[in-house]
């Protein structure tokens, strides 16, 4: 009789539990557990085992009262993509699982671009949830950063075709930001173009105020290769503007990155115009095409180089008719300075109180006999001078074709 009752009973219990689960599954009711820890994180820092580019380990500090998690981070910027993307490692109570924008996120592992703040979501096993936002500061040298990035990532290998790309300046809290902008790119300089880290110049679409200098198109950033200690422009500058100079460039020190590439420290500084936030002056059309009696109102630029001679001629004239020959010599090779063309070139400006003679087409310009060579030959070559007769052609070198 016992065991019916037990039986009995039994059966009714496995009823009432089967009820009951039919009951919570309709009315949504989970079963939790009650010593289930809140949701959180506990800890959160990066490794340098798992971010081989950082010198060494940080450590964020997380407010338990508003759930910020911070930190400082050496060596990154957010100018350059992807620069800002590291592996964290974290801490949670066991059995929580940690989600950024609804993906797992894994200590140590999981990379996340950390150029903006991140909400990282914590979970327990009752689907409990908390919220923390990681907010983390960058700084790679301490200057601002410049990156450009190319079309296609091309080298800028011209100081001549301009190659179109996109610029971003992180101002590092000293200067405003310039989120992406188009400009143009192309390379300069003179030597300084012949160094291994090379000298650039750059235009934007439209003005553009850039680290706090007056808005302009045209901006150059100098690589002072030369110049160990990358101060001798940034002085002369800074000596002009002390001056009574009515304008002297400006220019702030920077690093650039080319096509995600660091080239190193370099001076961003304003390019010589004409213009009203630089050289203001009234641009003056060239002197033959200006009247007798024209009003010098304005200015010109003007360029120094040395690829000139200076000769007295005054203790070689006689009185009467003289033949002024030139003999030209040419190094013959192409070097860091120098490209090349292939052909011979002369200009000639003789100043006297009375009149001036200047080289023209009339000028005759043939190869010297005794110094030619032939096409193939690394060795110099002259090339001679002389007024009247027309320009014609001798020779077979092409360092000595005539020219005018």
């Amino acid at each position: 009789m016992r065991r019916i009752f037990f039986a009995i009973t039994f059966l009714l219990t496995l009823l009432f539990i089967a009820g009951c689960g039919k009951d919570a599954t309709d009315e949504g009711i989970k079963i939790v557990d009650p010593d289930a820890e809140a949701p959180v994180i506990e800890r959160f820092w990066f490794d340098t085992r798992n971010n081989p580019r950082m010198s060494s380990n940080v450590t964020c500090r997380i407010d338990a009262a508003s759930h910020a998690i911070t930190g400082a981070i050496d060596g990154a910027t957010t100018a350059v993509e992807g620069m800002c993307t590291f592996s964290p490692t974290f801490t949670v109570p066991e059995g929580q699982t940690v989600y950024v924008n609804g993906v797992r996120q894994w200590s140590g592992v999981s990379r996340v671009d950390f150029s903006s703040p991140v909400t990282y979501r914590v979970e327990n096993v009752n689907g409990e949830a908390a919220e923390y936002v990681v907010s983390l500061s960058f700084s790679f040298t301490g200057l601002p950063v410049v990156s450009i990035s190319t079309a296609s990532g091309m080298p800028v290998t011209s100081k001549d075709m301009w190659s179109k790309a996109t610029i971003t300046i992180d101002g590092v809290g000293r200067y405003d930001d310039l989120a992406a902008a188009d400009i143009e790119i192309a390379g300069r300089g003179n030597s300084t173009w012949g160094y291994p880290k090379k000298p650039y110049k750059i235009k934007f679409d439209k003005r553009t105020e850039v680290l706090g200098m007056p808005e302009h198109k045209r901006w150059v950033l100098l690589a002072n290769y030369i110049d160990r200690t990358l101060l001798r422009n940034d002085v002369a500058f800074y000596l002009g503007q002390r001056s009574a100079l009515a304008w002297t460039p400006h220019g702030v020190f920077v690093e650039l990155f080319l096509n995600g590439e660091h080239r190193g420290c370099y001076y961003l500084c304003e390019q010589i115009r004409i213009d009203e936030n630089r050289l203001a002056i009234n641009e003056m059309p060239p002197y033959s095409e200006m009247a007798a009696d024209a009003d010098i109102s304005g200015g010109y630029i003007l360029e120094l180089d040395t690829y000139y001679d200076e000769v007295e001629l005054a203790p070689y004239l006689v009185k009467g008719k003289n033949t002024i020959a030139v003999l030209l010599w040419y190094f013959g090779k192409p070097s860091f300075s120098h490209n090349d063309s292939g052909k011979a070139g002369l200009i000639f400006d003789c100043q006297t109180a009375d009149f001036d003679i200047l080289s023209d087409e009339t000028w005759k310009c043939e190869t010297e006999p005794a110094t030619s060579r032939t096409p193939t030959s690394a060795w110099p070559s002259r090339t001679s001078a002389t007024t009247g007769a027309k320009a014609t052609t001798h020779g077979t070198c092409p360092r000595s074709t005539t020219a005018t």
